[in-house]
């Protein structure tokens, strides 16, 4: 049998440093794409501090680097979904426990398997909260 490790690790963020790194690579990944959204996400917003929201951190096993983030957020306490903003949620999904995972950055050049971990820990956080439904929106060119 083999076993591979992963040459990263996945936690939620706990600190103020923790979330420092989380602001500056979102910031590097956003303002490469949109350098108008450079100073935005160098700074932690409202979402971030809500009590509803888990942030992630990927950070590389050998530097310590942070290399990649995601922010999920659920409507269990009644807030609503930074999502929902754009969308009238469907009739059959108005009553339930939705969730959001936003936010999602990865350095270029990283694992690739850091995405697919990151979806992995906000689906489990999920899982655990009892969210019912997952909304889900994506830009193209991702």
């Amino acid at each position: 049998m083999s076993v591979d490790f992963l040459s990263f690790t996945v936690r939620e963020v706990d600190t103020e440093d923790d979330l420092a790194k989380v602001c500056t690579l979102r910031a590097e990944c956003y303002g490469r794409r949109a350098p108008a959204l450079r100073e935005p996400m160098a700074a932690p917003d409202l979402i971030d501090a809500s009590p509803w929201t888990t942030i992630f951190l990927c950070e590389d096993k050998a530097s310590g680097a942070a290399i990649g983030t995601m922010r999920v957020v659920d409507n269990a306490r009644g807030a609503k979904l930074e999502i929902e903003a754009f969308l009238e949620v469907p009739q059959r999904m108005a009553h339930g426990t939705r969730g959001e995972m936003t936010r999602l950055v990865v350095a270029p050049g990283s694992d690739p398997l850091v995405k697919a971990a990151l979806w992995k820990a906000g689906y489990l956080r999920c899982v655990q909260s009892r969210v019912q439904w997952l909304i889900i929106g994506a830009r193209k060119p991702g």
